[in-house]
């Protein structure tokens, strides 16, 4: 094996994987270290300057050396550095909604044209190139593909993109932070284990006989589930919550709204820190769902304080907007009743299932102002804000609005807040509400106006359509139910996972650039939107099988918790161990989808909508035998 000397400020995941793989093979100096040295006994050097969020500029000593090694042809991997023989950069800024597509020969894992995501990572531009220096990995913007897509001659050619290139047949430029790529969860994993193969290949001329990756999370591979298997993955969840600081003084003040897609190059995730009427709500319903199957006190205590914090502070009282509940604590004066009903729908269970009535009058407030401003036909608004409502002090001319969207997005869960509000207080308008909206959604389906997918919409209304046909008994309602969950069976893959469809492409959100964004290039690419549709369906299936008592529902509802016990993530970074992100892809078996959505890409990591709603259908549906009663 060929002599490798590795130039580095810190460790990193690249500099341990060659020093556990290549051992007595290779020397690891820093820059200090390595400016007094002598380069004569390695074959190959290794500069690392993507450790650092500036890029290495190598001190003239030290550059001399390097590049007397490059004159007698040793090979020299360059990675983040702004300057190496006639070449030089400038940094350039974050690859958010960039990707990079692979140009070189198709090696192991890896083919031509395949995309490779480096998540939000440091890159720098390069400004000079010899006639003969070659591309590898290339950057282009919003690249609209899943798993592949060939670039245009002049995205090829334009060498500030160039992200991995020969700049000379033995001097390889790495124009990013690759170092970090576990940490950082460069995506797909597999794809770009190929790709640091190829490159310790391309050093020492052979690989090693094993090559160890290190990867950043894990899955449970699930082959029977069991009851305990569904509890330990909701006290997982549950632990998420604690040990991030997300859950603000045990529910008190609150919960945070989760982690941002963004994951820098040290592996280090944003944070979203608003406060959600909508997280809380969901929230205090995944810790309520643990009370239920564990009778645990301190998750009790946790939903009550998440429902005293959202009603004390989130709620307006008096005047024309009492009773709204807020968005958050930033869209103050913004009202969405689908987020509304999300926040309330915890209250109205609590209510049901415990008999105490402490917090349904602020249910019901909240009910009465979205009612106030519904149209006459049941739906209302995408959404409303105080400013327009104040200018006019008027809420009848919401009755009259034509202009409204028949979307499950926006009203479906709205709705089913009105029929569960009904069957705890018997009030008739609630009930007049909900399949005054429902039946007009159910008039166009599957022709709804669509947000996300199709998908979505068709897992949005397994919950509410449950809910309206225990409110009516209605046997029409019923086969409304009935006909959604069949038609979502057609989109149903391996491993019991839906895939976002979206017929004819109609969605508001479908292929957007600088925008929010489906998941969804092309119908039949291996994706699950966890934050927009099979999140809503471990609540909707268990729900639909108390209210029935079909063992067809049973049956989803456990397929489902199988799904989302085996995606649940496991990893020794706490940011993320014990949660689920936005995007999986099946076939891969990993965290993986366009990046393009503007604040909820792939491992967008949502409180209330993905976790909330997902450990608190899982811990519903274990409690089944003991909520039954209550049906």
């Amino acid at each position: 094996m060929k002599k490798v000397i590795i130039i580095t400020e810190n460790k990193s995941d690249l500099s341990s994987l060659l020093q556990n793989t290549l051992k007595d093979s290779c020397d690891i100096f820093n820059i200090d270290e390595a400016t007094d040295g002598c380069f004569n006994a390695y074959d190959s050097i290794i500069l690392l300057g993507g450790t650092r969020s500036e890029a290495l500029i190598l001190p003239a000593k030290l550059r001399n050396k390097i590049e007397d090694q490059i004159d007698k042809g040793k090979k020299v991997f360059v990675e983040y550095c702004l300057s190496i023989c006639d070449s030089y950069a400038a940094q350039s800024g974050v690859s958010r909604f960039s990707r990079l597509s692979y140009l070189g020969d198709s090696f192991e894992n890896l083919e031509t044209n395949d995309i490779l995501d480096d998540q939000c990572c440091d890159y720098i531009s390069s400004y000079f190139k010899y006639n003969d220096s070659s591309f590898v990995l290339v950057y282009k913007d919003h690249i609209m593909a899943h798993y592949n897509a060939e670039l245009a001659e002049n995205d090829k050619n334009n060498i500030s993109k160039w992200a991995l290139w020969f700049l000379k047949k033995n001097v390889l430029v790495c124009n990013f932070r690759l170092c970090n790529f576990i940490k950082a969860r460069f995506a797909p994993i597999t794809k770009w284990q190929s790709l640091i193969k190829k490159i310790i290949l391309w050093l020492c001329d052979e690989l090693p006989n094993s090559i160890i990756f290190d990867v950043p999370y894990t899955f449970k591979q699930v082959n029977t589930l069991t009851g305990n298997d569904i509890c330990s993955c909701v006290e997982k969840a549950l632990n998420w919550y604690k040990s991030n600081g997300i859950l603000l003084d045990n529910g008190r003040c609150g919960v945070l709204e989760g982690m941002q897609h963004d994951i820098f190059a040290d592996g280090k995730q944003s944070i979203a820190k608003t406060v959600r009427a909508d997280c809380c709500g969901e929230v205090s319903l995944a810790f309520y769902s643990h009370y239920l199957i564990s009778n645990c006190t301190e998750s009790l205590d946790t939903f009550k304080n998440l429902q005293n914090y959202m009603y004390e502070n989130l709620q307006i009282k008096g005047g024309i907007f009492d009773g709204m509940v807020r968005w958050s604590e930033v869209a103050w004066t913004v009202c969405y009743q689908d987020d509304v009903a999300r926040a309330i729908i915890p209250t109205l269970l609590y209510t049901l299932y415990s008999g105490d009535q402490t917090y349904l009058q602020y249910a019901e407030k909240a009910l009465d102002f979205l009612l106030k401003t519904t149209s006459e036909n049941g739906i209302r608004a995408a959404r409303t804000d105080n400013l327009s409502i104040a200018e006019s002090q008027n809420l009848e001319k919401f009755k009259k609005q034509s202009n409204i969207i028949k979307c499950a997005h926006y009203n479906a869960y709205y709705h089913a807040a009105l029929a569960l509000a009904y069957k705890i207080n018997g009030k008739a308008e609630y009930l007049v509400g909900a399949v005054k909206g429902l039946e007009a959604i159910m008039d166009v389906y599957p022709d709804t106006i669509r947000e996300q997918s199709e998908t979505e919409e068709m897992c949005r209304l397994v919950l509410p359509l449950a809910w309206l046909y225990w409110a009516t008994g209605d046997d029409k309602h019923k086969g409304m139910l009935y006909r959604v969950c069949c038609d979502l069976q057609k989109v149903k893959c391996f491993g019991n996972a839906y895939l976002e469809w979206d017929t004819d492409y109609k969605a508001h959100c479908s292929r957007k650039l600088n925008t929010e964004s489906s998941l969804l290039v092309s119908n039949g690419d291996p994706v699950v939107d966890m934050l927009y549709s099979v999140n809503w369906l471990p609540l909707g299936f268990s729900q639909a099988y108390l209210i029935t008592n079909d063992d067809y529902f049973k049956e989803l509802w456990l397929e489902i918790a199988k799904f989302f016990v085996s995606t649940q993530i496991n990893s020794d970074n706490k940011t993320i161990d014990g949660c689920w992100a936005r995007a999986y892809d099946p076939s891969i078996k990993e965290i993986y989808g366009i990046p393009h959505d503007v604040g909820w890409g792939p491992w967008a990591i949502e409180t209330g909508w993905t976790v909330g709603e997902i450990t608190a259908g899982l811990g519903l549906g274990i409690a089944s035998e003991k909520i039954k009663p209550f049906i």
